[in-house]
């Protein structure tokens, strides 16, 4: 998460811990539709809406997680 360039609404950067997936993994958390404005490899700024959810085992660990991340940039700029 630490390579991700991304901001939140207010303009400050998202720090690592912050992005979704992170803490769904890390805190359980399940988390839908935020957006983030972030730069990608090539420099230019999308907006991103984000979800993602922990997966669990049997016992309740989780082990893994899962974002869905949808590029809403055409929707948000018009």
């Amino acid at each position: 998460y630490e390579e991700y360039v991304g901001f939140h609404s207010d303009g400050t950067r998202v720090q690592p811990h912050e992005w979704p997936l992170a803490r769904s993994i890390q805190h359980g958390e399940i988390v839908q539709n935020e957006d983030y404005e972030v730069q990608g490899h090539d420099s230019k700024r999308r907006i991103v809406r984000i979800s993602s959810a922990p997966v669990k085992d049997k016992q309740g660990r989780i082990f893994a997680g899962i974002v869905i991340s949808q590029d809403i940039t055409g929707i948000k700029n018009n």
